[in-house]
């Protein structure tokens, strides 16, 4: 598995990292974990969260480039689907499932690196903890509502919508495309959370930079 790692290197399929860290974490006759090491530290170099295991199969591998490599990889780790990945993965020392600390963790058929198995259950964490509504005068924020977007039609307004809620919640996450209104909706909510606030100080903070230059 090495020596199909280092080719996978020379085709720039692989980083000089990724195979560093599958040598790391497992011996030489372990030519599954070596191989899913190796993959996913690739994904995390690309900026994903996790492996998916599905990957490991041969018309995933090294993203579907290189389908002859791809092959014989899978072929020296004996052919495994996605159960038997998951399977030898959950034996290995290098994969917990999180309860001790190991360099990887598996949960179901996802493979993470310790460190980003662990920021995303704090992120899970920190948002469930604070996903209990807030207490509001409902009467209120529909007139302020109303006042800044505008009184109720027979369609829906959604950026309204999103306001409302985003107003109720702790945390709230408004998406859109390109063009959809959330910057405006957000200096809406805003507006409206300072008249709710009446007169108490609020703290708010701005990270993007495009953003932040469009509301300040």
């Amino acid at each position: 598995m090495i020596e199909i790692l280092h080719q996978a290197l020379a085709l720039g399929a692989l980083r000089p990292l990724d195979v560093q860290f599958a040598q790391v974490v497992a011996n030489d006759d372990e030519p599954d974990i070596l191989l899913a090491a190796a993959c996913l530290s690739s994904e995390a170099g690309a900026g994903h969260v996790c492996l998916l295991l599905e990957q490991l199969l041969p018309e995933n591998l090294f993203g579907g480039r290189q389908p002859e490599l791809a092959l014989a990889a899978w072929q020296a780790c004996g052919q495994p689907d996605v159960a038997s990945w998951q399977q030898r993965l959950a034996v290995s020392p290098a994969i917990s499932d999180g309860s001790t600390a190991t360099p990887m963790v598996l949960q179901q058929q996802r493979l993470y690196l310790q460190r980003m198995w662990q920021s995303e259950g704090d992120v899970a964490t920190f948002i469930s903890s604070d996903s209990v509504p807030q207490e509001l005068e409902e009467a209120q924020l529909r007139t302020i509502l109303d006042r800044l977007f505008g009184a109720a039609t027979d369609e829906p307004d959604w950026q309204k919508i999103a306001a409302a809620v985003a107003a109720t919640r702790r945390i709230a996450i408004i998406s859109g495309g390109p063009g959809t209104g959330k910057t405006t909706t957000v200096a809406k909510l805003l507006a409206a959370l300072v008249q709710l606030a009446a007169g108490e100080r609020l703290r708010i903070q701005l990270a993007a930079l495009p953003v932040k230059q469009r509301l300040v």
